[in-house]
């Protein structure tokens, strides 16, 4: 079973329990026909999840630094700066991340519910989806370093740093991922198949942006 198999049974998981806790498992979750959950009832529901992971993206990402031998100061009253031929060190490192974007639930309340009868319409309105850079690693196996012979090799903390930089290049390009947009169209989908599951006709799940 491949992991974004996974990942998609547990979000079920938590539609199943959801729908569970606005029917009372009357039935296991099935349908109400003749009576719509309250709004109070719907909040509960959502709220039971504080945070709802929607989206998940893995980020490949290459660090290279290449660190030069150079000969600086004045001679004869001139300013030189000349790189040396030998004494270069250069290193790639790969580094794998993981993004994930998650709904808020934890501040829903009554106002943030329209329910209709006719049509039997469930409109919700949520707070904009959250990414955030959970977890880095460096795949130390897949490391490509040369050294010069007059150089000593790249130290702990010049690895350390490199991670750092390379954390800071992947939270600054978040915005620019469209994993927002993905967690957006995965809550409706997600919402609107629960919902539908206990009696709505129409369900609209709209984003406080």
């Amino acid at each position: 079973m491949t992991l974004s198999r996974l990942r998609h049974i547990a979000l079920m998981a938590t539609v199943a329990v959801m729908a569970a806790t606005i029917s009372g498992c009357k039935g296991c979750g099935a349908p109400s026909e003749s009576k719509l959950p309250t709004k109070a009832e719907v909040v509960n529901a959502i709220r039971r999840t504080d945070r709802l992971y929607v989206a998940e993206y893995v980020v490949h990402k290459i660090i290279t630094a290449n660190d030069v031998k150079r000969i600086t100061g004045r001679v004869l009253g001139v300013n030189i700066n000349i790189r040396t031929s030998i004494g270069d060190r250069k290193i790639a490192i790969p580094m794998e991340a993981i993004v994930k974007a998650y709904v808020d639930f934890e501040s829903l309340t009554v106002d943030d519910v329209v329910i209709s009868d006719s049509p039997r319409k469930l409109t919700v309105t949520l707070k904009r989806p959250v990414a955030e850079l959970t977890s880095t690693k460096i795949k130390h196996e897949e490391i490509r370093e040369y050294t010069d012979f007059l150089r000593k090799s790249f130290s702990d903390e010049d690895m350390s740093n490199f991670e750092k930089q390379g954390r800071e290049v992947i939270l600054a390009s978040i915005p620019n991922m469209g994993i927002v947009d993905r967690a957006k169209k995965n809550a409706k989908d997600l919402m609107s198949q629960m919902f539908k599951s206990l009696g709505f006709e129409k369900v609209d799940v709209v984003f406080k942006d």
